[in-house]
């Protein structure tokens, strides 16, 4: 039995350290979130995102943040939220919300701000306009969908034969950062295989994507802007590099 201590001590040291990797890896994304991409003369930058989330019936040409990054009102204790206002390809109006949900009940957190942000369109000044169809985007920090080998999940309301959607003005989308990180330090090349992929890859492990040796498949103007935007940018009096 002697031999199952150092076991467990190594195994408790291998969750430490996922741990710690992981809050260092929110933390990240939840910074370059409002400072990068929650900066109006980013909206290029935004749009791609955006695009590489949704649906290819949601794609958006136009949007406006509700709430741009202000660094006077920034606290790293509160958690990202980027509100938009879209405007899709094919016309209608689209209310984006981005934000890194960590609360250990997400699903209901994410319905409560979802039907916040809809039922806000109802106002009295608004009343004579059509309420967007509102896609909440929610970035988990641990894993809480059951399927170990997709990162990215959609949620509708849809018939109970699930062969037609009635009510499409509800969209939950979840990212699990922990389902994309894992080995992705190892074989992060052969793990894009989306736009999606990509800008995952830049928001976690911005680190391994040297301009100097840049892999072909993240050769986008895209992401090669926002890692020379990332290259500036200061948190905590620490350049990224």
């Amino acid at each position: 039995m002697s031999h199952i201590k150092p076991i467990y001590l190594f195994f408790m040291h291998q969750v430490k350290e996922v741990k710690m990797f992981m809050k260092k890896t929110i933390s990240h994304v939840d910074r370059v979130l409002q400072q990068l991409f929650g900066i109006e003369e980013h909206q290029d930058l935004l749009i791609s995102l955006v695009n590489a989330i949704l649906e290819q019936e949601d794609q958006v040409t136009l949007l406006t943040l509700l709430n741009p990054y202000n660094p006077q009102e920034y606290h790293e204790d509160q958690a990202s939220c980027l509100d938009i206002q879209a405007q899709g390809k094919d016309g209608k109006g689209r209310r984006i919300i981005i934000q890194v949900n960590d609360d250990e009940a997400h699903e209901k957190k994410a319905l409560y701000d979802w039907a916040k942000v809809y039922t806000e369109q109802f106002s009295t000044e608004k009343r004579d306009k059509t309420p967007s169809k509102t896609i909440m985007i929610d970035i988990l920090n641990s894993n809480r969908i059951p399927s170990p080998d997709r990162y990215h999940h959609v949620f509708r309301l849809e018939s109970d034969s699930g062969s037609w959607s009635h009510l499409e003005d509800l969209e939950l989308h979840t990212i699990e950062l922990k389902k994309f990180c894992q080995d992705s330090s190892k074989d992060l090349v052969t793990k894009i295989h989306t736009p999606l992929d990509r800008w995952m890859a830049f928001l976690t492990w911005p680190d391994l994507l040297n301009q100097e040796d840049f892999p072909e498949v993240f050769n986008t103007p895209s992401l090669k802007k926002a890692l020379h935007i990332l290259e500036g940018m200061h948190f905590e009096g620490v350049t990224i590099e």
